[in-house]
């Protein structure tokens, strides 16, 4: 096991990785902007190492300045959480020269190995039906050619990293050009080397599910209770639940298999999410994530298990401690993320100072927060106040419990999707689970949605909303690229993308 690590996210996934450092019996170090000491992870951690930066997003993605607190604080181990540099193959590589281990599974052979080409080659091996995709593509021409062989709309996302926040939909080749352009822009705000791209076939009406897998260095595999993570905004799931629900249970077992395999090929040492597509009842494997995901908040309500801890175990070098015969489920567990967020006008982030904030548990029904009243939302990241867990012995009864738990629930003082959160929860689709990845995106859908989460005398106005929220795309990304073109550093992840 290691006896020094260092914490280099933030937020809550910061406090959560120090509390599972401890409990391992190891040391947790880690970093925090000047001057803030009322932070809940400086008070958590047994050591912690200012940064000389003002500027606390850049030293999240600053290898040289990461690099150097880490020898600094003399810690054998750096842990990135989720997002950030938890998937850069560069930052892993610089740490194993200087003898330190970064607790990710991105520690593979070689960089060609992270790249979603390479993994969906595997697949394909495999005998794993995916969506089709195009060659690498390293410039806007290439990219224009290649999309000849596409109908719109389709996805591009960059070759590696970046996660949701580099997928596109693409509509027109007008777009693009707008989503090269932002993936680009991306690249270069996480310090990613390559910002190559691909295009890739778009499943609106699929469903999308992501099953954790857990990996010791002796080959020992487990695979754990699937994900339904359909319901997105911006192509990041607010919603969550857990076991699927209205999908035969024989593609569920074939999907284990086909995660079984795709470890073992990958030699993956550590945890790994793999994503797949379900459409008409068929399956198609979408991509591999090789950093610990939020979701496993929602695995651990469900099945007791602690993938954060196992985790560092497994690139500890330490074997397994249990099987997937061992995995007792609770019933059914369904997750919610309280965002300050304007759904009426696409999700647009919402800064400010949360003034009061009223969120009450009850058996069942477990709240981790991110922010808390008097916290201001920042500018650079995900705008996360807190997320809901609930957990009971079916789905009806899980949905009920929610809905009791988000009635009570107050924010104040930033725009919150609380209200629209409610609307989707009391909706007949999600009740039926009649949802897809098109939910959102669907005009009548979120009029509806919308029109019950307005006040009473505001949902005239619904339908209106709904429209614009949908149009507001491209005006957000040619603003995006437009102020990027004047400025030489400083870039708000998050706050003026429109996806």
């Amino acid at each position: 096991m290691f006896k020094r690590i260092l914490v280099t996210n933030r937020g809550l996934m910061q406090s959560l990785t120090i509390k599972a450092i401890q409990e391992l019996g190891a040391t947790a170090v880690t970093i925090c902007m000047p001057g803030k000491f009322a932070t809940p992870h400086r008070l958590l951690a047994d050591e912690v190492y200012e940064s000389k930066k003002q500027d606390n997003i850049h030293l999240l993605y600053d290898k040289t300045a990461l690099l150097d607190i880490a020898k600094t604080a003399k810690v054998d181990a750096v842990h990135p959480g989720y997002g950030f540099l938890s998937e850069n193959f560069h930052f892993a590589n610089e740490l194993k020269k200087s003898n330190i281990t970064y607790i990710s599974s991105i520690n593979l052979v070689d960089e060609t190995q992270n790249s979603k080409k390479y993994v969906h080659k595997i697949a394909t091996e495999l005998g794993i039906k995916t969506p089709r995709q195009s060659v690498r593509c390293s410039s806007f021409e290439e990219l224009k050619d290649a999309a000849k062989n596409f109908k719109f709309p389709f996805i591009v996302k960059p070759a590696f990293g970046l996660g949701a926040q580099g997928v596109m939909l693409v509509k027109s080749i007008h777009q693009l050009n707008i989503a090269y352009n932002l993936i680009s822009i991306l690249a270069d705000s996480h310090r990613i080397i390559s910002k190559d791209v691909i295009i890739e076939q778009h499943f609106g009406s699929a469903q999308q599910f992501e099953f954790p897998i857990l990996r010791d260095k002796s080959g020992n595999i487990a695979v754990l209770p699937e994900i339904n993570c359909s319901i997105q905004r911006r192509f990041s799931p607010f919603i969550l639940e857990s076991p699927a629900i209205n999908i035969k249970p024989e593609l569920i077992k074939q999907l284990r298999v086909y995660c079984r395999q795709l470890a073992e090929r990958l030699k993956i040492v550590g945890v790994i999410y793999a994503e797949f597509f379900i459409i008409n009842n068929e399956a198609y494997f979408n991509s591999i994530n090789f950093s610990i995901q939020p979701s496993f908040l929602l695995t651990f309500e469900l099945t007791g298990i602690n993938i954060l801890k196992h985790q560092i175990n497994l690139i500890a070098g330490e074997r397994l401690t249990f099987s997937e015969q061992d995995i007792k489920l609770r019933g059914h567990s369904i997750a919610t993320f309280i965002n300050a967020e304007s759904p009426e006008n696409n999700f647009i982030p919402s800064t400010g100072v949360i003034e009061h904030d009223f969120l009450l548990g009850a058996p069942g029904t477990t709240i981790y927060k991110t922010l808390t009243a008097g916290d201001e939302v920042p500018s650079n990241f995900e705008p996360r106040i807190a997320e809901y867990i609930v957990t009971d012995d079916n789905r009806r009864l899980a949905i009920a419990k929610l809905k009791s738990a988000l009635s009570t629930a107050i924010i104040e003082g930033v725009k919150s999707n609380l209200s629209f959160l409610k609307a989707v929860i009391a909706s007949n689709l999600f009740k039926n689970c009649e949802y897809n990845l098109e939910f959102l995106r669907n005009p009548k859908i979120l009029q509806e949605l919308l029109a019950s989460s307005i006040p009473f005398g505001e949902k005239e106005l619904a339908s209106l909303v709904a429209t614009l929220s949908l149009q507001s795309d491209n005006v957000g990304r040619q603003k995006l690229i437009s102020e990027r073109q004047g400025q030489q550093d400083g870039f708000s992840l998050w706050g003026k993308i429109f996806r």
